[in-house]
Parts: C-alpha cells; sequence; structure tokens
C-alpha cells in the first residue's frame, strides 16, 4: 500500500494509552436502561479502542506501513441543528458561556472547523508542506500516532507550524 497518511476523529480524552477490550459479561443484556453517563464512557472507551487498532494496524507489518497516523480528538462538535434535543441545547449553550474558561483541549469545535482542520493537514502532508513525521504542530504518542486537540485546529487552519513550502496540490 503506498499511502502517505491516514487520518481519523476520536474524541478528547479517549481512554489512553490502552482501553481494555469489552468481555463477554459486558456484552450480556442486562434489562437495565444504562442511562447517559455510562454511553457517553462506552462512547469514549471506543473512541480509544478505535485510535489503539488504527495506529497498531498501520505500523504493523513493512509492506503495509503507513507513515503517518493523525487523530483529531475533538471535545464537543457544535452542530448547526439540534439532534438530541434537550441535551444538545444544554451542552451548547454551556460551552458557549464557558469555552472561554475551559482549557482550550476542551473547547467546543464546530464541524465547519474539524472539517476544515483534517482537510487541512491533509492537503499540507499531500503538499510537502508538513512533512508526514512533522511534530511541529500535534502530540506525538507512545504509539507515533500524531493526536490534535482544539488549539491545534484553529492552528493548522490557520496555516501556522505547516513549513515553508507553498506547492499547491
Amino acid at each position: 500500500m503506498q499511502t502517505t497518511a491516514i487520518t481519523i476523529f476520536t474524541a478528547i480524552d479517549s481512554e489512553q494509552p490502552d482501553p481494555g477490550p469489552y468481555s463477554e459479561e459486558e456484552f450480556t443484556k442486562t434489562g437495565t436502561p444504562m442511562g447517559w453517563w455510562p454511553v457517553l464512557a462506552g462512547i469514549m472507551r471506543m473512541m480509544g479502542l478505535k485510535e489503539k487498532a488504527v495506529a497498531t494496524e498501520a505500523s504493523k507489518k513493512a509492506a503495509f506501513k503507513i507513515p503517518s497516523v493523525r487523530i483529531f480528538q475533538p471535545s464537543n462538535i457544535i452542530t448547526k441543528e439540534m439532534r438530541y434535543g434537550w441535551l444538545d441545547w444544554t451542552v451548547f449553550k454551556f460551552h458557549a458561556v464557558f469555552d472561554p474558561w475551559l482549557p482550550t483541549r476542551y473547547h467546543s469545535v464546530t464541524t465547519e472547523l474539524l472539517a476544515n482542520a483534517m482537510v487541512t493537514d491533509s492537503v499540507n502532508i499531500l503538499s510537502g508542506r508538513t512533512s508526514s513525521a512533522s511534530t511541529t504542530v500535534g502530540d506525538v504518542g507512545e504509539d507515533g500516532a500524531t493526536r490534535f486537540t482544539y488549539g491545534y485546529f484553529v492552528r493548522i487552519v490557520a496555516g501556522e507550524d505547516v513549513g515553508e513550502k507553498y506547492t499547491e496540490l
């Protein structure tokens, strides 16, 4: 495979560095509703497992090695429509008020900013503006994957730390 990079998005604070796989017991139907907090925790665990699977498989075999794994980790994704009723409304309002006081990694992100950052990062890698192994933007984990949070999304879209080449694709 001649892939230069693979880009995925997961979630902020996915169970790192080693989320545990689900056991058979955890898949047993209980008949009791989980509630929203266990569902949210389960999503974080799934996102961590997704990160682990992609990073592990991308570096496994020399013939299929993908040199760069880019993982975008948004906190709360703000959409133009309310998909989940009062919960969306509450979370969106909370972040609108408290984002300035929250650590940058937990700032909410619009779908437009997230998509723009992911596409811009890919264009930068494919055009040579940023090497696939660049560590000037993002945090490189022990698994070799580069992870990006809100502050990095803004820097990528603004064109910061992408090198000095300005070649169009």
